[in-house]
């Protein structure tokens, strides 16, 4: 058939949700119809289908070994590639408190979904939905990505603070006091976990191995003089979604603010310069800025220093992250200066190639002047 020829293509290849087995081979459809879900095998032949639903249909199903995972009225449901190809209709293996099902707050364990379901962190086997309560969230509604390490399991609270728990379950331990709130981007890598603080007038990176008790200290923090091992002062974290030949992975890039001085001439001899210190950390309008930005990509996997990327101008604040495509990135930065903040600079980089940050595109600015006044 030519391909400028029209052809008649049924709707439920452009609304429906297809499901495919471990090999990608397009087994069956979901299809949401009226208030119904309909399930079609691979000949787009209807095999059943669940109706008078009262809450949600599919809510952004999720793949897993060959199986579609989705809710609809609070219900789970694990659809199978062979359940479609011999006809059959998916029976429901557990209820959830909530209907969001999604990938920031879900995990694959093997052959468990581990789900941030309201006030509770659950293990639901898939194969028959047996339910194990790891945690409950007290004081706290979880908000952010659910992530996992080599032990434990991360949710980020709506109180600015990070928790882990243990895989096996256990009570959420806040891995940042009170007053040392949670800033900027976070993530769990190995038996690692990054994250940075905010206290009045510092904001520290951290990383710490999950064998510790607690979080490495930052000199100036409880009384501690020198910072320990895998705490950097005036800094945070930039996690990049990086894709690889060999799948998708995340980086950590430390955005490293330090002390910088500079002279002032006031007038004609050396005499009259006058030194001025620039401090790492600025706060203006509740935001915060941080002063000669050094970006510094880590070894996900040991959380030691790879490459130094290079150093931005002034005062500068993170505004956003693109996808690292194997090593060449994007980020978007704008900058502060006698209290006026610029709009963002959009920089790039390559994570192999040390110095390689540079500003590729800038936001122009607009001059207004006034150039008559009408007289009424």
């Amino acid at each position: 058939t030519p391909q400028d020829e029209p052809v008649t293509v049924p709707a439920l290849r452009f609304w429906g949700t297809p499901v495919q087995d471990v090999n990608f081979d397009l087994t069956g459809w979901l299809l949401e119809e009226g208030g119904e879900i309909v399930a079609y095998n691979s000949e787009d032949i209807e095999v059943g289908r669940l109706g008078s639903l009262t809450d949600s249909t599919v809510l952004s199903p999720l793949r897993y070994e060959g199986l579609l995972v989705w809710l609809a009225d609070r219900a789970l449901y694990v659809t199978t590639a062979e359940e479609l190809a011999s006809g059959s209709f998916p029976t429901a293996v557990a209820t959830l408190n909530q209907n969001r099902l999604d990938s920031t707050n879900t995990l694959f364990a093997e052959s468990s979904l581990i789900v941030a379901d309201g006030s509770q962190l659950k293990s639901i086997e898939l194969t028959d939905g047996t339910t194990n309560v790891l945690c409950t969230f007290a004081g706290f509604a979880f908000e952010g990505r659910l992530q996992q390490g080599t032990q434990y399991y991360y949710v980020q609270g709506d109180d600015r603070r990070l928790y882990r728990i243990l895989k096996t379950g256990s009570a959420p331990q806040a891995l940042n006091t009170a007053g040392r709130e949670l800033f900027g981007q976070w993530m769990a890598f190995g038996n690692l976990v990054y994250f940075a603080t905010e206290e009045t007038n510092q904001v520290n990176a951290r990383v710490m191995n999950e064998s510790s008790a607690e979080a490495p200290r930052c000199a100036g923090e409880d009384g501690v003089m020198t910072s320990e091992n895998g705490c950097y002062t005036d800094a945070h974290w930039l996690v990049f979604r990086r894709l690889l030949d060999s799948g998708v992975t995340y980086l950590p890039i430390r955005f490293n603010g330090k002390e910088t001085t500079r002279v002032e001439r006031n007038g004609p001899g050396d005499d009259d310069d006058q030194i001025i210190t620039d401090p790492p950390f600025k706060v203006v309008n509740g935001e915060v800025f941080l002063n000669a930005v050094d970006m510094v990509v880590h070894f996900a996997s040991t959380g030691q220093p790879q490459i130094q990327l290079g150093t931005l101008p002034g005062y500068s604040q993170w505004l956003g992250t693109g996808t690292v495509e194997v090593s060449h990135g994007l980020v978007l930065v704008r900058s502060e200066s006698n209290d006026v903040v610029s709009l963002p600079d959009t920089y790039y980089f390559d994570t192999k190639a040390s110095r390689s940050l540079q500003v590729t595109e800038r936001t122009r600015t607009v001059t207004e002047s006034l150039i008559r006044e009408t007289v009424n």
